[in-house]
């Protein structure tokens, strides 16, 4: 009797430790799923050859050129913000001295007008003058 009490704790417990292996088990399985995807997304591949070789160390030098080349990318593309941002402040600089330059003419051509106008008053006073000496 006693014997096939422990015999029923000892499966007890053997099938308590299957349980709790099996969910140890799942749990890595999750875990590596995750681990998995994770890096099939980073080196763009589903190939579980692939993923070996990058935890061995294999696919570093590949990463490391893949690196190198995207931050070559950034700079180049660093350098075109630079050059656009120079261009149009030297646009920004160009049109404040363009405005400038039409503010002046405006003036010019305003002054030019308003002595076009004196001058055609004057001539009209001048005739009108005319006409009146000639009448008298």
């Amino acid at each position: 009797m006693v014997l096939k009490h422990n015999l029923k704790k000892d499966l007890k417990d053997l099938n308590e430790r299957i349980k709790d292996l099996e969910q140890s088990k799942k749990k890595s399985n999750d875990e590596n799923q995750l681990l998995l995807s994770f890096l099939s997304n980073e080196i763009g591949s589903n190939d579980l050859n692939d993923l070996r070789n990058l935890l061995a160390g294999q696919k570093l030098t590949e990463i490391l050129a893949e690196l190198e080349n995207r931050k070559q990318v950034m700079q180049n593309f660093n350098i075109d913000l630079a050059i656009k941002r120079e261009e149009l402040s030297n646009v920004g600089s160009l049109s404040k001295y363009f405005k400038e330059q039409i503010k002046a003419q405006e003036k010019e051509t305003i002054k030019e007008r308003d002595e076009v106008i004196k001058t055609n008053q004057e001539i009209i006073r001048a005739r009108e003058r005319d006409l009146f000496k000639g009448k008298d």
